[in-house]
């Protein structure tokens, strides 16, 4: 016997209910942050604002695990754009200098007297 296939979810349902439009966004809840006990920190209430958001990641399906390794991947993707384009501004200066020794040659070979007299 097969095993039953599972009620398909639409995607668009499952973002309705991961984004309530009544929560406020994470900044204004910072700014609207009234501590129970006044002398506890801001710090605790970005911790709680920054945990929120990272249950958001994981809500859309995204470990930590899978976030470092994006993130892993744009700073690779960076540094190989930024070494090509110094690879290419290396290339282009050196073909800048072969053309300016390129003229000053033939600028040379055109003023200098003729032995031809």
């Amino acid at each position: 016997m097969r095993p039953r296939k599972k009620p398909r979810t639409d995607k668009k349902d499952q973002k309705k209910e991961l984004t309530d439009p009544s929560d406020p966004p994470a900044a204004t809840q910072a700014a609207n942050y009234e501590p129970e006990n006044p002398d506890e920190p801001m710090r605790s209430a970005a911790r709680r604002v920054a945990m929120d958001a990272s249950s958001r990641t994981k809500a859309k399906g995204k470990t930590s695990a899978t976030q470092s390794i994006e993130d892993r991947m744009r700073e690779y993707q960076k540094a190989y754009h930024e070494e090509r384009v110094a690879r290419l501004k290396e290339i282009q200066r050196q073909e800048a200098e072969a053309r300016r020794l390129r003229l000053t040659e033939d600028w040379n070979e055109d003023m200098s007297p003729s032995d031809g007299d």
